[in-house]
């Protein structure tokens, strides 16, 4: 027998406010932030040096072209590709870097800026040929079937694969079965 539900407790829109506000004095966060700070210190100081030369490096290729209304997007790129060089090494920082050129790419950045804002990171971006013939499935099979009222197999795979398509059904009549 299942266990019989807690009666809710329920609050007032005013009792609800009184807790909000016991929650959000600024007194509660000025305790909280005096004991992280110490922390946060020697991180916040050091990122600033870096983000000094992230801005002098994009300003310096932004300006080659001409793109300087786009500075902010490319500073967001290599902001991103700086985060992802301390995070992943190897294969897995070169599969999110040749992702997030892709990204930027689509949203209408120069390739030859994105590339260089890579490069200055110690970043090589694969070239787009290599991305696209990484990331395209094969196709294992393609066609079209028509049902002739026998057992019809659709395609058979062995192995993992992500396996997509349609199966129109708009022809079947009252008692025809579908099993997939």
């Amino acid at each position: 027998m299942p266990a019989r539900r807690r009666r809710s407790l329920f609050r007032d829109p005013i009792k609800r406010a009184k807790m909000w506000n016991a929650k959000v004095q600024g007194d509660t966060y000025a305790r909280q932030l005096e004991l992280v700070k110490p922390l946060a210190v020697g991180r916040v100081m050091e990122y600033q040096v870096i983000h000094e030369q992230l801005i002098d490096t994009v300003k310096r290729l932004v300006g080659v072209y001409g793109e300087f209304h786009l500075t902010q997007e490319y500073m967001w790129y290599a902001q991103k590709l700086w985060k992802l060089a301390q995070t992943y090494r190897s294969n897995a920082l070169q599969n999110q870097a040749d992702a997030l050129f892709l990204w930027y790419l689509a949203r209408g950045l120069n390739e030859i800026t994105l590339r260089s804002i890579a490069r200055s990171l110690g970043i090589n971006i694969s070239s787009t040929n290599d991305i696209i013939n990484r990331i395209t499935m094969p196709i294992i099979a393609e066609g079209t079937l028509v049902a002739d009222g026998t057992e019809q197999t659709v395609m058979e795979y062995i192995g993992t694969a992500t396996i997509h398509g349609y199966i129109d059904l708009s022809k079947m009549e009252s008692g025809d079965e579908v099993a997939i």
